[in-house]
């Protein structure tokens, strides 16, 4: 999205972004958690229960529900840039050309921090509730669900990877084409 001629452009003062190359490989690495969690699920209740769970989430309504899942993940995304206060023009949405990673960016600087619950947001309405809601009642699509939306978030827990040395307070922007953020001058 153009930037407003009128506001002059931030000074960068470092980087703190991967290659989404690097953010796909970084999220492989969620792969044995996810199966763990799932695992735990089938320690607490029961294989037949996982198998149930397993026949549930594999039905036909997986792929809508997964592409529904897809869009809440970014519409999260956006909701966490919002609510740390950038404006509605500043957000926008799109899919990566050549992973084929879809993502929802920010063209206004926030604080780390909300940058920070941004980017969590997803996995935690998407991942943990679900997990949670499911290692709780038995209910074991909701395990293995929230596993999965778990496992989706993986760019995101890299993106928080890399600007693990950023403070809270420092202001950030969104990188365009990267996983991460700039730090940008106040």
């Amino acid at each position: 999205m153009p930037r407003d001629p009128a506001r002059p452009a931030p000074a960068f003062r470092g980087d703190a972004t991967l290659s989404m190359e690097q953010a796909n490989v970084i999220a492989l690495v969620f792969i044995p958690a996810a199966l763990a969690l799932v695992a735990a699920h089938g320690w607490i209740w029961g294989a037949a229960s996982l198998r149930a769970g397993f026949g549930d989430v594999i039905s036909l309504v997986f792929l809508p529900v997964f592409l529904a899942c897809i869009v809440a993940h970014e519409a999260l995304h956006a909701l966490g840039f919002a609510l740390a206060g950038a404006p509605r023009s500043a957000l926008h949405f799109g899919i990566d050309r050549r992973t084929f990673s879809p993502f929802a960016g920010c063209t206004a600087p926030v604080r780390a921090t909300a940058y920070r619950v941004a980017v969590l947001l997803p996995a935690l309405v998407l991942g943990v509730a679900p997990l949670a809601y499911g290692l709780a009642t038995g209910v074991a699509w909701a395990s293995i669900w929230g596993a999965f939306m778990l496992l989706c978030a993986g760019g995101d827990f890299a993106a928080l990877w890399a600007m693990r040395a950023v403070p809270g307070r420092a202001r950030v922007l969104d990188h365009s084409e990267r996983v991460g953020c700039r730090v940008v001058a106040d």
